[in-house]
This record gives structure tokens, sequence and C-alpha cells, in this order.
């Protein structure tokens, strides 16, 4: 008889372990479950809350562009080696303002415009030339 009292009570405590594994399956099952229901809800609904913010459809460029009532400011003829204030302020009464004014004169202008020789406006003009 002592027999049957182990296996009935080694039944009954399986009975207990087994019971506890389902309960704690079951926990985990609904934990899982909803989890996933969560993650399903924000996936099927992902669309719509991302529809929400609007949409750029143009093109932004990174670059842009100068207002055109800004007129580029002209290159400082003082770059120029030979040329300071001075020479700077007396090729401005003729005209010449910028770099590019310096490279298309005349010599003969800017030596007199200047009071230099002409072989100086000549190196002036060349320099003035390569810079612009």
């Amino acid at each position: 008889m002592a027999r049957r009292t182990g296996r009935v009570a080694s039944l009954a405590s399986l009975e207990v372990v087994l019971g506890s594994m389902i309960s704690l399956l079951g926990f985990v099952f609904r934990a899982v479950t909803t989890v996933a229901g969560v993650a399903l809800l924000f996936w099927l609904l992902r669309d719509r809350l991302v529809h929400l913010t609007p949409r750029r459809t143009e093109f932004i460029s990174p670059v842009r562009p100068a207002p055109a009532d800004v007129v580029p400011p002209k290159a400082d003829i003082t770059v120029v080696k030979g040329i300071g204030p001075v020479y700077a302020e007396r090729l401005a009464t003729v005209g010449i303002n910028g770099l590019v004014a310096l490279a298309g004169a005349d010599s003969s202008v800017v030596a007199e415009a200047a009071g230099v020789p002409e072989e100086r406006a000549m190196e002036w003009i060349a320099d003035a030339a390569s810079r612009s």
C-alpha cells in the first residue's frame, strides 16, 4: 500500500509541476502576443502616421544663389605688386578701379594717370591680368 501512496504523491507533484509550467507558458504566450499585437498595431498604423507629416516634393538646393541686386565686389588693385592706396586712388580717377579694368587698360593711360614709367605700368597690367 505504501507503494501506491508513493506513486500517488509523485503523480500529484507531477501535476503541480505540469500545472505550473502550463500557467508559465500561458503567461509567456500572453506577453508575447501582447507585444506582437502592439507591434502589429504600430506596423499597420505606420502608413497613416507617416502621411500625417507633409512631404517635400520640390528640390531644395543646398547652395543659395546670390540676390540679383548684390553686385560682386571688384578685386582690389592694391594686390598688384607696387600699387598702394595712393596709386589706386590715382588710377580710380580715370576709371581703373578693379583688376579686370587694369588688365584691360592701355599702358600709356595707366602710366599717365599714376605718374609712373610705362614699363612699370606694363608690369602692373601683366600682374593684374594674371590675377583676374
